[in-house]
């Protein structure tokens, strides 16, 4: 509609013209009698042309957005920031502490009591130490994200005890029904820790700044823990325990990740996921004295039972190109996984007593990705 009034316009205004100039409208448009009209005509006819033209191309262009504008809504994809179509490799540096129960060895007390006096429980301290986790993603073209990734970790610990003057220390992992009291007792502990996990994930948009990935996918896990503990004096000659804890686990792990953008690349993020896998536990118990002579105890307990686990991180993250680095902290608990084997009863030889701990590795961690 615009277009044909502007072009009766046009006209309008030609017509007012000729008649101004006082000559018939269809001479001045023949340029019978008068060739400068006949110019202004062609001039006027050109100008014309060229607002009908432009008039043209705005109304197609109105058209168009109105033709997007009025389109059903799409559920919203991942943005091409977070699921660039190739792969992934990640490094992460941990720097981790583990906290478990059920490390101790001696009790060392003053003989103010009839049993045991006032003293202090003595165990075994882990502290913290490095590890490393390593990662390879593929990002398809319709935005899901499958990928690999491997973590160890390993950490030893020693500790050692003497019997106060005037005082005694009770060994608190030997069979009471042999020997109970020694001098001097030293402890050394140590923990491997392999874990293997295939995932599958993909983004989801919440709004401009926040987005949601969502995984799952199979985690196998491989659990060792000693203790090895030497007694001497007193009751004990050069005496040993040992005791060895290992368990696999086969299982799902199930989690999400959200990350909220800030700016110039940079984006805070939190991560929780949990695992419930089959576990297949073997420990072993070993007690010898006499420096190794005399064998006490020397049984093995084998079981299988749920093992689960659960994990949470928060962090910061930034991003260029190719380039990511992120760092955080993190936790991860393993529930029921460490035991601490014994025989509590000396009447009674063969009672024994499993109890099952659990195991907590908590720390920092910092990740450098690589994107192709």
């Amino acid at each position: 509609m615009k277009v044909w009034a502007s072009i009766c316009l046009g006209l309008v205004s030609v017509s007012f013209c000729n008649a101004d100039s006082g000559q018939p409208f269809e001479a001045g448009i023949l340029g019978v009698e008068d060739g400068g009209l006949w110019q202004q005509h062609l001039q006027r006819v050109e100008q014309l042309d060229q607002k009908v033209e432009s008039l043209s191309q705005r109304l197609a262009a109105e058209e168009a957005e109105s033709s997007v504008r009025y389109q059903p809504k799409r559920p919203r994809v991942p943005s091409s920031s977070l699921s660039r179509t190739g792969w992934n490799a990640s490094v992460d540096y941990l720097n981790w502490t583990v906290r478990r129960r059920g490390l101790d060895y001696a009790i060392t007390t003053d003989d103010s009591t009839r049993a045991v006096g006032a003293g202090d429980v003595h165990n075994v301290s882990f502290g913290s130490d490095s590890g490393i986790r390593a990662g390879l993603h593929y990002t398809t073209a319709v935005g899901w994200e499958i990928g690999f990734r491997y973590t160890h970790f390993g950490i030893d610990a020693a500790s050692s005890a003497a019997a106060p003057g005037g005082g005694n220390m009770w060994a608190t992992r030997s069979h009471p029904n042999e020997n109970e009291e020694a001098r001097t007792a030293s402890a050394f502990a140590n923990l491997d820790y392999d874990v293997f996990d295939l995932e599958l994930s993909r983004w989801f948009l919440i709004n401009r700044v926040a987005a949601i990935q969502f995984l799952g996918g199979l985690r196998w896990a491989s659990i060792d823990q000693d203790l090895r503990i030497d007694y001497d004096g007193d009751d004990f000659t050069n005496a040993q325990v040992f005791n060895r804890g290992s368990v696999d686990g086969f299982g799902v792990r199930l989690g999400a990740l959200a990350q909220w953008r800030l700016s110039y690349g940079v984006s805070l993020f939190a991560r929780g996921a949990g695992t419930i896998a089959y576990g297949k536990f073997e420990n072993h118990l070993l007690e010898t004295n006499l420096n190794g002579a005399d064998t006490i105890v020397d049984v093995t307990d084998r079981y299988e039972q749920a093992l689960p686990a659960i994990e949470a991180a928060a962090g910061i993250s930034w991003r260029c190109d190719h380039i990511e680095l992120a760092c955080g902290y993190e936790l991860t608990n393993w529930f029921d996984v460490s035991d601490r084997s014994m025989f509590v009863d000396s009447a009674h030889e063969g009672a024994y007593s499993p109890n099952s701990m659990n195991l907590l590795l908590d720390g920092v961690f910092a990740r450098f990705a690589f994107l192709y």
